[in-house]
């Protein structure tokens, strides 16, 4: 190999790594609700949360932290953003009664046309 060849196979790979840095595949959103909230299984109480992405074998695990670690683990199905839905909203709930818990539906990485849908045992 040419030195010019393999400076630009050097300059590629650092190319390559700061794409990959900047990009996190996780989707780390930070969020804060002002009331109790549910997810499938669970109540989290008023304050603020973090939801990512963490995959296992081609599937979608969303992982849910609060300042004292994870709350809540669950595999979720992929889902389009809504037509008209902004790209600054984060979560979808689901409507309830007055005095309800509203439950989370969907969860949208910010700025990302795909989220995750949420699977409720609806028993």
């Amino acid at each position: 190999m040419t030195k010019g060849r393999m400076l630009a196979v050097a300059v590629a790979v650092v190319l390559a790594a700061a794409s990959i840095h900047a990009y996190s595949p996780s989707r780390r959103t930070e969020l804060t609700f002002n009331g109790p909230v549910a997810l499938p299984g669970v109540t989290l109480a008023a304050g603020r949360y973090t939801f990512e992405i963490a995959t296992a074998d081609g599937n979608t695990v969303v992982l849910v932290k609060n300042q004292y670690g994870p709350v809540f683990m669950r595999f979720t199905e992929p889902v389009e953003r809504p037509a008209g839905m902004p790209r600054n909203v984060a979560v979808r709930f689901g409507e309830v009664a007055a005095g309800v818990v509203p439950p989370i539906l969907e969860w949208y990485p910010t700025g990302e046309l795909i989220g995750q849908r949420f699977i409720y045992d609806h028993r």
